[in-house]
């Protein structure tokens, strides 16, 4: 059975429309920081400059992306790109899992929304609960933490898919 510590470190970061939420787990699969980065004016410039930031400082093994769906904008599709192609440059293998998979996981229904993905995450990683975000009205633009909760979404699905739970 594979271990933690032989993997090394897991950067998991989910774009969205006005940046990207991040969470590093260190080699032993613990969450060691988080954030959430966003760009205004040259945006895919400045987010792909803040990624290879993140990859510069924490030297991950592994970065874990959401998977590109249809519906997802285009500009976030071509951002993905952009930073799969920045963790190869700095020797980091990327996974992508699609929500059915994050739900799998999360041992959460398929079709659960991302704000019960944040509660489900909240409550596997306490160190994140006091950040969860309000439950958004039908419509509403999305809260900015979410993309947080995803990217750690995002980090305990590659370690359950890879036997570590």
């Amino acid at each position: 059975m594979k271990t933690l510590s032989s993997l090394g470190s897991v950067l998991a970061v989910h774009p969205t429309s006005s940046g990207f939420g991040w969470a590093f787990f260190d080699g032993i699969g613990a969450l060691t920081e988080w954030g959430i980065a966003s760009g205004k004016e040259g945006r895919k410039a400045r987010l792909v400059g803040r990624f290879e930031r993140l990859l510069a400082r924490f030297e991950p093994a592994v970065v874990v992306l959401e998977a590109h769906e249809k519906e997802r904008a285009h500009r976030i599709v071509v951002l993905c790109r952009a930073f799969v192609h920045a963790a190869a440059a700095a020797g980091a293998r990327s996974y992508t899992y699609d929500r059915e998979a994050i739900a799998a996981a999360l041992d959460i229904p398929a079709r659960s929304s991302r704000y019960e993905v944040a509660c489900r995450v909240a409550g596997l990683l306490p160190e994140l609960s006091h950040r969860i975000p309000r439950k958004q009205a039908f419509g509403a633009s999305e809260d900015p933490r979410q993309s947080l909760f995803a990217a750690a979404a995002l980090a305990l699905t590659y370690f359950v898919a890879i036997g570590i739970q």
